[in-house]
């Protein structure tokens, strides 16, 4: 019978007065492998057990994939936003283009030298094209509000790809 406590492992035949110290793995898991004696000397580094990472290696994997579909779902939702500007930005164009030529027919009316049919119709194509522009800056505003997206991992990923390299 072999027991021991923290300073003198001992047994009924004998005392040996050694420095005994307790260890315990820092991940829990099977014990596949038990590379030491008890009561064999052993030093720093010095493997002594071995525990199965078949677990851990899952995990990794798991995570690895989640990892590539939060990279792909932040890649899609920078392309709906870059559309998003895009739109934006020609809806615009087009809104101010608009208010330019019912500014210009508006002063030909004046004139007399359009008519009242046609000043009606770019008046309507003016108010369309805001009407556009509007909704355009509601969507793209929308797709900000949500960006970066609420998760840690996409909230990683969006600090990743933004942030400023340290010099």
């Amino acid at each position: 019978m072999i027991t021991a406590d923290n300073v003198s492992p001992f047994t009924t035949q004998a005392t040996m007065h050694r420095a005994v110290a307790n260890i315990a793995p820092e991940v829990s898991g099977v014990v596949t492998s038990v590379n030491v004696k008890n009561g064999e000397n052993v030093h720093k580094g010095d493997v002594l057990f071995t525990i199965d990472s078949d677990a851990y290696q899952l995990a990794v994997r798991q995570a690895q994939a989640e990892l590539q579909q939060a990279k792909e779902a932040f890649a899609a939702k920078r392309q709906e936003l870059n559309a998003a500007e895009q739109t934006f930005a020609q809806r615009q164009l087009e809104a101010s283009n608009a208010e330019q030529k019912l500014t210009r027919y508006t002063a030909l009316r004046r004139k007399g030298l359009s008519t009242q049919q046609e000043l009606d119709d770019i008046k309507l194509s003016a108010v369309w094209q805001n009407v556009r522009y509007t909704l355009r800056r509601q969507t793209c505003n929308a797709c900000k509000r949500n960006w970066p997206m609420k998760t840690p991992m996409r909230r990683l990923l969006w600090q990743k790809q933004n942030s400023t390299p340290q010099s």
